[in-house]
């Protein structure tokens, strides 16, 4: 038997249309009933090379649901019930089909704007198939996705147990945007999806695992990023450049199983469990950069370490020189993340630039500075030592009688000029944007400095670290 060509068309928008041509199903054996009030009555096919050329397929759904087309027209004519119904089967044995060059176009009006799909260049083989209890030793099927994206499916099925593994590379994700619109707040502004499945399924469970990579993939928001930051604790579009990899990459994996109490995936738990990796992975070796903590509420809280420097210097203490390290190697490794840095000179710095000028005034005059100080020397001596060991940055403590004869003599000298704390300041923005550029090669397009505060502040003499997503 040959079928040239085969058409299924319903009458409005719930239809499931189907075209073949080119349809070659060879007949190997037909086995009908015997016939009579049997319980059970039984068709056996066996057919052999099935072969389908250019199938196309054209499925639209609605609100309704997809509605397979009426091969009848009007009401059948009644029949009277017989004394046994017998229970028909048809058992269908098929060496293999093939399939090659289709087409499957999907419209979905459940979404607005109207979701339209297509996988073209359709390919299917199926060898030793088996109904109604489907089984198929083997499963090769393969199409061109939207975007000139690339689907293959493998498998094998039994009607106790199979497996499968379909592999999807650089598919478009901005057609699926209806989707995205439809089912959150935001929408997909760029990217592609490769995605990797591998499952299997046994006694009425499965098992599957997905890992999902998005490539130059982002995200629009219209009004989510709230919401996001509500639940991780920082803006989407920062979570986004941290769980980029070197490549630009976000990778996700997908578990999911199914059973008697049903199907369990959580995306949500997936995306934050991708976030808390990627958080941990900045904070542990060798990134100790990002102070990532989980609150009360398991909002994730990005606190970055600043970096250290040495008291009125530009110079980095020794955690100083590990932090702009660990900072380097971590926007060597996020690819997706820049810096800005900012810096003032603090009170602490502001004093001992006071104290080392005295030091080194009294150095100046020598034996003269003695002379006039006589009646202090004593004191002056013990200062000088004090003021010494903290331009070695070591504690230098003086009594109570001494600490105020320093003070005094602090007081009576000019304060220190507004352009000596801003150059300060700004040197060390200089100087830990030097490190990033020169020692590690970070772009300066992902380093922003702010302007440099000349006020003195309390606190640690640091550079502080701002990271977010890299603006394009």
């Amino acid at each position: 038997m040959s079928l040239t060509e085969l058409q299924l068309i319903g009458t409005d928008a719930k239809t499931f249309f189907v075209g073949i041509r080119g349809l070659d199903v060879p007949i190997k054996e037909l086995k009908l009933p015997a016939g009579g009030a049997a319980a059970e009555t039984r068709t056996r096919v066996a057919l052999g090379d099935a072969r389908l050329t250019a199938p196309t397929v054209l499925v639209t759904r609605t609100a309704d649901g997809i509605v397979l087309p009426q091969l009848s027209v009007g009401a059948p004519a009644a029949q009277p019930a017989p004394a046994v119904a017998p229970t028909r089967r048809v058992d269908v044995a098929l060496d293999a089909l093939r399939a090659t060059e289709g087409q499957v176009s999907t419209l979905d009006r459940t979404v607005k704007p109207f979701f339209n799909g297509r996988l073209s260049r359709l390919g299917i083989e199926l060898r030793d198939v088996r109904f109604p209890r489907p089984a198929a030793s083997k499963i090769r099927i393969s199409a061109t996705g939207p975007g000139k994206g690339t689907i293959d499916v493998y498998g094998s099925l039994t009607p106790d147990e199979g497996w499968f593994e379909v592999n999807g590379e650089r598919i478009a994700l901005l057609p699926f945007n209806p989707y995205a619109k439809a089912f959150s707040s935001y929408s997909i502004s760029r990217g592609t999806a490769s995605i990797s499945t591998k499952g299997s399924f046994d006694s009425g469970s499965y098992y599957t695992h997905t890992w999902l990579t998005l490539q130059d993939f982002d995200l629009e928001s219209s009004g989510g990023d709230s919401l996001f930051q509500q639940q991780f604790g920082i803006p989407l579009s920062m979570a986004l450049a941290i769980m980029r990899d070197l490549n630009g990459h976000i990778v996700l994996g997908m578990p999911a199983e199914s059973g008697a109490e049903g199907t369990k995936v959580d995306v949500l738990s997936v995306i934050g469990g991708a976030l808390r990796r990627a958080l941990v992975n900045a904070v542990a070796s060798p990134l100790k950069l990002i102070g990532a903590a989980l609150g009360g509420d398991g909002a994730k809280v990005v606190a970055p370490v600043p970096i250290a420097f040495r008291p009125g210097r530009a110079e980095f203490d020794a955690s100083g020189e590990e932090q702009i390290n660990q900072l380097a190697e971590f926007l060597a490794s996020h690819p997706g993340v820049g810096v800005t840095l900012a810096a003032a000179v603090t009170n602490g710095d502001v004093r001992w630039l006071r104290e080392q000028a005295l030091r080194q005034e009294w150095a100046e005059q020598g034996a003269l500075a003695s002379w006039r100080g006589l009646g202090e020397r004593s004191t002056r001596e013990t200062v000088r030592k004090a003021l010494e060991a903290r331009a070695k940055d070591e504690a230098g403590e003086l009594d109570a009688e001494d600490a105020a004869a320093l003070d005094r003599w602090l007081a009576e000298r000019p304060s220190l000029p507004v352009a000596r704390r801003e150059a300060l300041a700004t040197q060390r923005l200089e100087q830990a944007e030097a490190v990033l550029r020169e020692a590690h090669g970070i772009e300066a397009s992902r380093i922003t400095r702010r302007p440099a505060s000349a006020d003195p502040v309390n606190g640690a003499p640091i550079v502080h670290i701002e990271i977010g997503p890299v603006t394009r």
